[in-house]
């Protein structure tokens, strides 16, 4: 499977499952290849990250819009502690190195996935154990529980 089908599966999913539009709830699709929709993404910036890889998200849509009948528009930035999250059913959060959230943002964050908010989260550095510890922990504090790896 190329990469992104991965994430082009979750968005077929996000879809399937209601989120990527409020007037639509596919329960059992005849065929995969049948679920359409549309989909806005949001890049997310924190107080101390911005995305690693601008481009990454803006790729993530293209694919969606290429391989699958789900269109993806990629919308501005939104801050991780921005109410503004809560207006879409993905966002990304891409980094290349480690971080410190603000409580606020690890707070937003936690009530935005507990909502049913799906969030992509990449360690665009590889190799680099600060990014992927951050990350790691920024999950962890959102959700008050342990992370999995």
């Amino acid at each position: 499977m190329k990469p992104y089908m991965s994430i082009i599966l979750s968005l077929a999913l996000l879809y399937a499952a209601g989120c990527a539009s409020t007037s639509t709830l596919i329960k059992e699709p005849p065929s995969k290849g049948s679920i359409s929709g549309f989909v806005h993404i949001a890049s997310t910036w924190g107080n101390d990250f911005e995305p690693a890889e601008p481009q990454a998200i803006a790729n993530l849509a293209a694919a969606s819009n290429r391989y699958t009948n789900i269109r993806a528009a990629v919308d501005d930035h939104l801050l991780l502690d921005s109410r503004r999250i809560f207006q879409y059913p993905l966002i990304y959060i891409g980094v290349d190195g480690g971080f410190r959230p603000t409580q606020h943002e690890i707070d937003n964050l936690g009530e935005y996935l507990r909502a049913g908010g799906f969030a992509l989260i990449e360690n665009m550095q590889v190799g680099s154990s600060e990014g992927k510890g951050s990350l790691k922990q920024l999950v962890k504090s959102a959700l008050g529980r342990q992370v999995m790896e």
